[in-house]
């Protein structure tokens, strides 16, 4: 937040975006907006503890030296995967993240390793602290807004007047369609209300606490081998066939 501050002083623009907190915590701290800083908040499911993410990515990618990693990776089509990639041999390697091998990956999208503030978020529905509100735009008539959704279809809310002023200039550079907000909520929980607290939270974070991630990492690898197996086929399959289909097109 310094960093920005001191930009801003100094008379750069400045893009900044986060989750709705970090936006509003950054608002508080700069007591206010400023004329060279855009804001972009997310539409966001909630937020594990650093701690919890340091140790899961540890163990999934032990021994490997991880150098990005990417949710809702739109490189492979529109979905809940994502991309890690590693060092290998001094070689960069893409290497896949999603919810099929990954713990952490799997406890995000059931959102029961969360904060505890983010199931009493204030940000969802109601308002947004940023100028615009980017996300995946689950649930569009993708047919009748005349959008191809193989490579997924983003969703932007302008929530101010700095935000509606950069619409056209959205436009011009990508396809778009305008589309009733009503139909951007219905698809999208976190602009209704909060993630419900899952019953199951505290358990889970109680076994991590005591047996560790190591032992939580295996049971999951036990539990769900077969599965992985036949994803990671089916994935090979798909990225084999992908470039044919296209030329099809």
């Amino acid at each position: 937040m310094r960093g920005v501050r001191d930009d801003l002083r100094s008379g750069a623009p400045v893009l900044f975006s986060g989750t709705p907190c970090q936006v509003d915590g950054l608002l508080s701290f700069l007591d206010g907006g400023h004329d060279n800083l855009l804001t972009v908040d997310i539409v966001c499911h909630g937020v594990p503890s650093w701690e919890f993410f340091k140790d899961c990515i540890d163990a999934e990618f032990a021994g490997r030296d991880l150098v990005e990693l990417r949710f809702r990776d739109k490189r492979e089509g529109w979905g809940c995967g994502g991309g890690g990639t590693v060092l290998h041999n001094q070689k960069k390697k893409d290497v896949p993240f999603a919810p099929e091998v990954s713990y952490y990956y799997k406890r995000f999208l059931a959102g029961d390793v969360y904060r505890e503030s983010c199931y009493r978020c204030p940000y969802a529905g109601g308002e947004r602290p940023g100028d615009l509100t980017i996300g995946d735009f689950w649930g569009i008539d993708s047919a009748d807004a005349g959008l191809d959704p193989r490579r997924g279809i983003s969703l932007v809310l302008a929530n101010s007047h700095k935000g509606r002023e950069l619409l056209p200039v959205i436009k011009k550079s990508s396809t778009w369609a305008e589309r009733d907000a009503l139909e951007a909520v219905a698809g999208n929980d976190q602009l209704r209300h909060p993630t419900p607290r899952p019953k199951e939270r505290d358990a889970i974070l109680k076994r991590w606490r005591e047996r560790g991630i190591e032992s939580l990492e295996d049971q999951y690898r036990r539990e769900t081998g077969h599965s992985a197996m036949r994803w990671r086929v089916l994935r090979l399959l798909k990225r084999v066939l992908r470039p044919l289909l296209r030329r099809e097109d």
